[in-house]
């Protein structure tokens, strides 16, 4: 049984598919209301017993030395705490939605809260080039703890890529 997440799911299509394939648990995500609207008529129209669920989610940026340090963390452990997910899930989907660089940081500070905190959670993102290198998100995604294990074959950037969380080392595992 599979529980997942999708950030940006824009109209929901990746989700309903999850669902009709056998997912326990498929929750879309998208920052936009307008966009979250259409999803939502997608997903009641797409006939299934266990329709995937439809949340409003605005990627956090980690929190500085600011006021608002506390807000801003806070705003994604309601959001876990709504969703009934606060142990994370295991799987993050993602197509299309790496195309400006000032978003990576907040896209992976939120991805690192909501994925399973255990090694081996993965995000699958489908990347395509606009405006941000590849490169770049790799490099913040490894700030944030995870591995990419999987890339496009065919000597191409775009495609999809698997992201691994990274095992945590503990004090007796280094000795």
């Amino acid at each position: 049984m599979m529980h997942l997440d999708q950030l940006g799911a824009g109209l929901g299509l990746c989700g309903i598919v999850a669902a009709r394939l056998g997912a326990s648990r498929v929750i879309l995500t998208d920052g936009d209301s307008d966009t979250l609207t259409r999803m939502r008529t997608n997903v009641a129209a797409s006939a299934r017993p266990l329709l995937p669920e439809c949340r409003q989610l605005i990627w956090q940026p980690r929190p500085n030395n600011t006021k608002n340090k506390t807000s801003r963390n806070e705003y994604l452990h309601r959001f876990l705490a709504q969703s009934n997910i606060s142990n994370g899930v295991p799987l993050i989907l993602g197509a299309d939605i790496c195309y400006m660089e000032e978003s990576l940081e907040p896209l992976w500070n939120t991805m690192d809260h909501l994925l399973s905190k255990e090694a081996g959670g993965q995000v699958w993102l489908a990347y395509t080039f606009r405006n941000v290198a590849m490169d770049s998100i790799v490099e913040q995604a490894q700030e944030y703890g995870f591995v990419c294990q999987q890339t496009p074959s065919g000597g191409t950037t775009e495609g999809v890529y698997v992201f691994v969380r990274r095992q945590r080392l503990t004090m007796a595992a280094t000795k």
